[in-house]
Parts: C-alpha cells; structure tokens; sequence
C-alpha cells in the first residue's frame, strides 16, 4: 500500500485559523477490519467513514473531537506492526514498517493540515507512543523481577509483547548498565519538574481548541443578540 500524494480537502476546518493549506491521505486499500485492538475504531469508519481530524499548526498537534482516537490508533499501530521494540527512537524504525502505519491511519482518518505538519506530527507521536510502551513495560519488568526473580521475569512477558519483543528489551536495555545509567539520570532530570497536567486524558491542545471554540461560539452568540436588540 503507498500513500497518494496531498490533495485539497473538500471542506474547511471548524477552527477559526485560516493559515494552513488543507491536506488529506487518502487511501488505496480496501481492507475494512483491522486486528482486534482498535477494533472500535474501525466500526465506526466501517458505519460513517473516515474520522476527520484536524492538525493544528498552532499546537502542532491533533485537536477535536477524534484527535484522541487518532492518538490511540497511532499507539495501536505502532506497537502492533513493529517486531521489535527495541529502538532507540521512531527514525530506527525501517521504511516498510513506518509506511505500514502510516497508510493504516490513513485507511481511517482524514488528516487536515499542512501536509509537512500533518507528517511530522504523526511521525512525532509515533515516536512518544513507542516510547510510551517501552517504558511502560519496563515497568512490568521492574515489578516482576521485584515479585519473583529475573530469570522468572525473562520468561514471562505480558500480553502486549511477544517473548522475543520482551527479551530483546531485556538484554538490549534494561540489564545494559549503560542505558541503565542513562535511564536513571533522565529519570532524575524529570523529577525536577514542577508543572502538573491537569487535563485527565484529554490532550492539552485538544482542551485549549475546545476552550477557544466555546469562545468563539458565545461572541457570535453575542453579536447576534445585539442585533436583535
């Protein structure tokens, strides 16, 4: 599967910013079922269509009100077609395995924006994303070897991860007295932050383009009255 080149969306994004070109990835498959994660996602492409998500320049990110399953298929995506977890970061990735994902996405949503902005935002959270699984099974690890013993922790990887996915974490990272000291010192690094997100599970930039839409609304809300007056 490749990915056709950019093309005007039919319609204009709900923001107020009228700054980017409009972009779309459209798709050349015509699979309709995905794996069994994301699945909800796929039925409600399956019932209405892609699901439009609009890339904000001004937040470099997803906003509205897909923006949150965009990012969660990305994170189902990521992990799902990658046979190792062990990179160090999304552009060790090869360039079969990223346009797999990408046109993935692209069989589910449209993508409106910059399409050099809709590219490295989607390439920027794959990478958060497969960073995210990594350290959450890290996590997994910690607590098992914690509970029973290493050897038992190395033969018992969870669910989300296959033995050879999990024991190349092992030896490649988590018993690595290099990256070890590295992890530790990153670690120290962000316990100095003081900043505290209090948005729950809702990206912050979808929560701040949510608050300036309201906005908007309640001044035309506004306006209209005093023209009635």
């Amino acid at each position: 599967m490749t990915l056709r080149l950019p093309q005007l969306a039919d319609s204009p994004p709900t923001s107020n910013d009228p700054s980017p070109p409009l972009f779309k990835i459209e798709s050349t498959s015509r699979n309709t079922r995905g794996t069994t994660p994301g699945i909800a996602v796929w039925a409600l492409v399956e019932k209405s269509g892609k699901l439009l998500v609009r890339i904000a320049a001004e937040y470099d990110a997803p906003v509205e009100k897909n923006a949150c399953k965009l990012v969660n298929q990305i994170g189902v995506q990521a992990r799902s077609n990658l046979s190792s977890y062990n990179m160090k970061n999304w552009k060790n990735v090869d360039d079969a395995t990223r346009n797999v994902v990408l046109q993935n996405i692209a069989d589910q949503f449209e993508l409106q924006g910059d399409f050099n902005l809709v590219t490295k935002t989607l390439n920027k959270k794959c990478g958060r994303l497969l960073s995210s699984n990594s350290n959450k099974l890290h996590q997994a690890y910690k607590k098992l070897v914690q509970s029973h013993s290493a050897d038992y922790a190395r033969s018992h990887p969870p669910k989300n991860a296959t033995l050879e996915q999990w024991t190349e974490l092992i030896d490649g990272r988590w018993t690595n007295e290099d990256w070890l000291k590295k992890s530790r010192k990153n670690s120290a690094n962000g316990k100095k932050t003081s900043g505290k997100h209090r948005c729950g599970t809702k990206a912050l930039a979808v929560k701040v383009d949510e608050e300036i839409s309201y906005w908007w609304l309640l001044g035309d809300l506004l306006l209209a009255l005093l023209e009635d007056i």
